[in-house]
């Protein structure tokens, strides 16, 4: 996950122009700054808007480190069924071998009732070994269906996370956008202002009046 961008808010002092005696030039400096003020309003718009990006940051951080616990948890789970299946059909094979050799020496018709007493003893045993492997295997098959269901709840939080964490970052890339877009938009204005404070100073310095007027007219108001 992509950490969330800092959204630095635009501190713009005030500046002082050249000395221009034509109106144009306070005129054009109070645009200036009416632009700049609108720019800033937008930006802290924009800063608005990052607090509150943060917060969704903070939460897709936590949602992502509860996602990895559980799906550790789930893996250990899964180790531990796979151990008890095996153990489960060690004891089954176990138990198959018994019941071969007990249909081996019990199977068919005994006049001896000792003889026949013993095998159905052991028929009882085999019965209750055979109930209890039964009982394990339906809790395997309840184990089995949880885990799979528990694995598909994960794979259904990755998934909305996925989609989330992409919204997140989109939004994260259009606010940069917009301020950078911003910021150039107010480097452009104090820029210009600058270049017209140097040449009005130039202007100034002129010798002849009349020359000196026409020059802060043409930075100031664009005469020709």
């Amino acid at each position: 996950m992509r950490a969330s961008p800092m959204i630095v808010a635009c501190a713009v002092s005030a500046f002082i122009l050249a000395a221009a005696p034509a109106s144009a030039a306070k005129k054009l400096s109070d645009e200036a700054k009416k632009q700049i003020t609108g720019l800033q309003k937008q930006l802290y718009a924009l800063n608005v808007e990052g607090v509150a990006l943060s917060a969704v940051h903070t939460s897709l951080v936590a949602e992502d480190r509860r996602l990895k616990d559980v799906d550790e948890l789930l893996k250990g789970a899964a180790t531990r069924y796979q151990g008890n299946v095996e153990e489960h059909n060690q004891s089954a094979a176990e138990y198959q071998a018994v019941v071969a050799n007990h249909n081996g020496r019990c199977g068919g018709s005994y006049s001896d009732p000792t003889y026949v007493a013993q095998c159905n003893a052991e028929k009882a045993q085999l019965d209750a070994r055979q109930a209890q492997l039964n009982g394990e295997m339906e809790t395997l098959r309840q184990t089995q269906q949880g885990l799979q269901e528990r694995f598909q709840g994960l794979s259904q939080g990755v998934l909305e996370w996925t989609q989330k964490t992409k919204a997140y970052n989109d939004k994260v890339e259009d606010l940069n956008a917009q301020q950078r877009a911003l910021l150039n938009r107010i480097n452009s204005v104090l820029e210009d202002l600058k270049v017209r404070e140097k040449l009005s100073v130039r202007c100034a310095g002129m010798a002849d009046l009349m020359a000196a007027h026409h020059c802060l007219q043409q930075v100031w108001d664009g005469a020709k």
